[in-house]
């Protein structure tokens, strides 16, 4: 199967909010909301309990060996992963892992993509969870609707991005990187649902510490609607 490319998603929660609210997330439940600093009293200002984290990070080759110097389990922790085949869709596969993996916390409208998804999807490996995307209509107008709805002008749909988006959460008592170009999760160390955020402010510091030149990160967190 031909990968398919898409425009690429805004690191704006209005947008996520809306888009995850298309898909079936009942808003009164759980939201995004910026990460305005790394320092423990921005960190304070994020509604909690958080229950993922959403990053957005350019790729260079620092933080590719970073990356690498983790361990990576097949099974990251019990975490809900997924593969991304389609290009410029790591928006997209980020925000389905924050809610996958927090999914029996969350409200999903029945009969929604996202509640097929997830019962679809359940026995399925990484890889044709990936697939299962590729094949997904409602999703696909979904992601290009929202992707029209950000405050960036959008660039022509072919042009290479050397940004991307991960998402890590906390599974039976470990730090987990989920990201879809790669073929396992990524263990980074122990954390618990309430040290969540912080452990992985520590990790973002360490990218950006790898990475002084960079200046396009941004944080975002999937809360507590409050």
């Amino acid at each position: 199967m031909v990968s398919p490319t898409w425009f690429p998603l805004e690191s704006n929660p209005d947008v996520m909010n809306r888009y995850l609210a298309s898909l079936g997330v009942e808003a009164a439940t759980h939201a995004f909301y910026d990460v305005y600093g790394l320092e423990p009293e921005l960190l304070d200002m994020v509604p909690k309990p958080v229950r993922a984290v959403v990053l957005l990070y350019p790729l260079t080759r620092e933080n590719e060996a970073l990356v690498a110097a983790q361990k990576a389990e097949a099974d990251g922790g019990g975490a809900f992963f997924l593969r991304q085949f389609i290009h410029n869709a790591c928006g997209t596969v980020g925000l389905l892992h924050a809610v996958a993996n927090n999914r029996d916390e969350m409200k999903i409208a029945g009969g929604s993509f996202l509640d097929t998804f997830f019962r679809e999807c359940a026995p399925l490996n990484p890889a044709e969870r990936g697939d299962y995307l590729m094949t997904s209509e409602k999703l696909d107008s979904a992601h290009d609707d929202a992707c029209h709805e950000g405050q960036s002008t959008l660039p022509p749909i072919d042009t290479p991005l050397s940004l991307h988006f991960v998402t890590f959460v906390c599974k039976n008592g470990q730090l987990v990187q989920l990201d879809g170009r790669l073929e396992h999760p990524v263990v980074w160390g122990k954390s618990t649902d309430e040290t969540l955020l912080s452990d992985t402010a520590a990790v973002v510091k360490k990218v950006m510490a790898a990475n002084p030149d960079e200046q396009n990160f941004t944080v975002i967190a999937l809360s507590k609607a409050q």
